[in-house]
């Protein structure tokens, strides 16, 4: 499916140079949860980042990063197409920004790029994309609105904090999508597309297929025990039984967290 937009090329009228740019009917997502004042169901949500995702990952097979992924830059049809525009920041991967310029959207904005100079980085964009995951799912944005300066802080020293998405109303894989994708370390994140959509198509298996391959993420990158566990639990209170795999993996968690009695049990 095509989820970037089209171009028709680039054209000149007199001195004026312009970009001719397929015709899009519909709205983008930041104006659907204007219009709607409430967010997106999970289910929803979680389709169209993956297309999203589908979208970035055919930028990345061309060395190019987008760097300015956001709700306002991701529009969906009547037809639920769901299309990517505004490649205004898209770079090559690894070209260097100024030291003293960020390059993107203040509220999506990655912690490396926060603080300038970054390079472009497909886990900037991953980043930022869980933060669109994040205001589609539960309806704000991830860190308090106000002056850039500040919002910019947030992204690079707040831990990322929502009861909201604890609560009964969302599922542990969309928990585990956020928390990994928004990792401040750029290593803890999906490091490549194809690492990222492999989990986001393995949703709708089985629990115990998908809570394996992320309780084995979360165990080998810097002691995420804690949404191995938060996993591994889903599994039980849906009444399935757990593979012996990721039992093992469940065990080790606790293990790492120094969570030795409930181990145990």
């Amino acid at each position: 499916r095509r989820v970037l937009f089209r171009s028709h090329g680039i054209k000149k009228a007199g001195e004026t140079v312009f970009a001719v740019l397929e015709w899009i009917e519909g709205q983008t997502l930041l104006e659907l949860l204007e219009e709607r004042s409430q967010p997106l169901p999970e289910s929803q949500a979680l389709e169209i980042v993956l297309q999203v995702a589908e979208a970035l990952a055919h930028l990345g097979a061309a060395g190019l990063v987008h760097r300015d992924v956001k709700p306002g830059n991701v529009m969906l049809t009547p037809r639920g197409e769901v299309k990517l525009i505004d490649l205004g920041f898209c770079a090559p991967a690894g070209e260097q920004a100024a030291a003293d310029s960020a390059t993107g959207t203040a509220e999506y904005l990655a912690p490396e790029q926060a603080v300038g100079g970054g390079a472009a980085d497909l886990r900037s964009d991953v980043y930022s994309l869980g933060a669109t995951l994040f205001q589609l799912t539960i309806g704000r944005l991830p860190f308090e609105p106000g002056e850039d300066d500040d919002v910019l802080r947030q992204h690079v020293m707040e831990r990322l904090s929502s009861p909201e998405l604890k609560g009964r109303g969302h599922s542990a894989h969309l928990r585990y999508f956020i928390e990994k994708m928004m990792a401040k370390d750029a290593d803890l994140r999906y490091q490549s597309w194809e690492e990222l959509l492999e989990d986001m198509r393995a949703r709708d298996l089985e629990p115990d297929v998908i809570s394996f391959n992320s309780a084995i993420s979360a165990c080998e990158r810097a002691g995420q025990w804690q949404v191995a566990l938060t996993l591994f639990a889903d599994i039980a209170a849906r009444g399935l039984t757990p593979t012996v795999i990721s039992f093992s993996a469940a065990i080790s968690a606790c293990e790492k967290g120094g969570q030795w009695q409930r181990a145990l049990r």
